[in-house]
């Protein structure tokens, strides 16, 4: 996966199971080693770059009146110590949709 992640190349991470609408993956994790050579006495910076194929009204509005649970966006969880994980940041949104060249 390193590869995949490495470089902004046009290549993306993906692969992750689809949900039940277009644009919503089931619950799904990225889970980075920063190595021995991450500096610990310096603030490290996680900058992502990606996409997703976008959900339309009509799947919106199926998502709003349904009775599951609401998809959530990004968010940044550290290992706690003790063999589990908790939540450094959440809400940190989505990727925005595929940008169109013309």
């Amino acid at each position: 996966m390193s590869e995949v992640v490495t470089a902004r190349d046009g290549k993306y991470l993906g692969g992750f199971a689809l949900g039940q609408y277009q644009g919503v993956a089931t619950d799904h994790w990225v889970e980075l080693e920063l190595g021995p050579d991450a500096p610990a006495d310096k603030p490290l910076l996680l900058v992502a770059f990606g996409w997703v194929h976008p959900t339309d009204s009509s799947i919106n509005v199926s998502m709003a009146q349904g009775k599951h649970a609401a998809p959530s966006g990004l968010a940044l969880e550290v290992a706690d110590g003790h063999g589990g994980w908790r939540v450094a940041k959440d809400g940190l949104g989505f990727p925005p949709a595929n940008t169109r060249r013309s």
